[in-house]
């Protein structure tokens, strides 16, 4: 379900037709929701080094560089 929210929500943003409108649709604050949904499902237990990193963790910390990207302001990124 995070997954889709994520691809709705960048599907639409792509349909803006300027950059106020890019950034209204943008809502970092429900980005910021979403990563943060991710990293809740990393887990408490700490993961074998071999396998990685988790890859609700990968998506969220992806999630994050965007949003500190378009919104350099944004000090809770």
């Amino acid at each position: 379900m995070l997954d889709q929210s994520l691809n709705l929500h960048i599907a639409q943003t792509k349909t803006a037709s300027s950059n106020i409108e890019f950034y209204i649709r943008l809502n970092a604050d429900f980005l910021m929701q979403l990563a943060q949904e991710y990293l809740i499902h990393c887990g408490l237990k700490p993961k074998i080094t071999s396998a990685g990193p988790p890859k609700h963790l990968i998506k969220a910390i992806k999630l994050l560089e965007n949003v500190t990207k378009q919104n350099t302001a944004m000090l809770e990124a």
